[in-house]
């Protein structure tokens, strides 16, 4: 891994992944509507990011937050981040290190390292965010291309790797969450709801949502 990070700094990317492979336009790709799952209004600041709104416009090209509800179950926040381009100083940050900046502490949870949906796995990972008033369950996982990684050291295996092949990376985030202090009911939700979105939706959009390569 340091031997590749090391030929990675004479090796100049210099061809956008993103080229290679289906375009990504959130907004188009995840319905507002799916399997009894719906789209409500909320207040701007209901749900949480991590990332502070200038550190997100020069992150990500595209963000999307949307609140859905569908009767029993409590509401899912979800929140979707890409870029087109992952450059040194501009990467997609994980969730569990941002929480922190805005008050949360972050504890792991004996949770999932995968969830199982009919299209086949896909790795996750589970922390409980938690501040005086609030208690959020999250699940997330992020993109490079149409592989899926879970934390900062496969992120960055996945863009050496890219970039000696001279490919600049794309990047996308995929985080939902529920603020519900009963955390195992929070974490079945969340299930439900990722099950429910990626019967929804494309094949295509499948695959660069959450590397699901399969009909």
């Amino acid at each position: 891994m340091i031997v590749a990070m090391l030929m990675a700094t004479y090796f100049k990317p210099y061809v956008e992944l993103s080229s290679k492979l289906s375009p990504v336009d959130i907004e188009k790709m995840i319905p507002r509507e799916f399997n009894g799952w719906h789209e409500i209004n909320t207040k701007a600041n209901y749900i949480v990011n991590p990332e502070l709104n200038d550190t997100l416009s020069k992150t990500y090209d595209q963000v999307l937050s949307r609140l859905y509800v569908k009767n029993n179950h409590p509401p899912i926040m979800l929140s979707v981040a890409y870029t087109e381009n992952q450059s040194n100083k501009s990467t997609i940050h994980m969730p569990e290190i941002c929480y922190p900046a805005q008050g949360y502490q972050v504890k792991k949870h004996k949770s999932k390292s995968q969830l199982i949906t009919k299209f086949g796995p896909i790795p996750v990972n589970q922390f409980i965010a938690e501040k005086p008033g609030r208690i959020e369950s999250v699940s997330y996982w992020a993109m490079v291309g149409t592989k899926v990684v879970t934390n900062s050291w496969q992120l960055k295996f996945e863009q050496v790797k890219y970039g000696l092949r001279g490919y600049i990376t794309d990047g996308l985030l995929f985080r939902v969450s529920i603020e519900n202090t009963n955390i195992n009911q929070a974490y079945a939700s969340e299930e439900i709801f990722i099950n429910d979105m990626m019967t929804a939706i494309q094949m295509s959009d499948r695959k660069r949502l959450a590397g699901l390569h399969t009909n």
